[in-house]
């Protein structure tokens, strides 16, 4: 490294190594991309699938909203009122 870098002095520089990931704790659980402990599974899987409820639940009422606004946009073609 240091012969690739101009002025790049030896002591400058530092040799990082890192250690490969030991084994699984015991007592940890994996759910989706996330390990727990075993006693949080259940409270987490709760968790996650509230967070979808609402997403699914927010998702509906945006497409509701726009269905009543291109009804409402649709209806007053059909009774002879023009949009200014």
């Amino acid at each position: 490294v240091v012969a690739a870098v101009p002025g790049l002095v030896a002591d400058a520089v530092a040799v990082v190594a890192a250690a490969p990931p030991g084994p699984a704790r015991a007592g940890l659980t994996r759910v989706g991309p996330f390990e727990v402990d075993a006693g949080s599974r259940r409270p987490l899987q709760l968790a996650l699938a509230a967070a979808l409820v609402a997403i699914a639940a927010l998702a509906g009422w945006i497409v509701a909203l726009e269905l009543r606004r291109r009804r409402g946009a649709a209806g007053h073609g059909r009774r002879g009122i023009r949009p200014q």
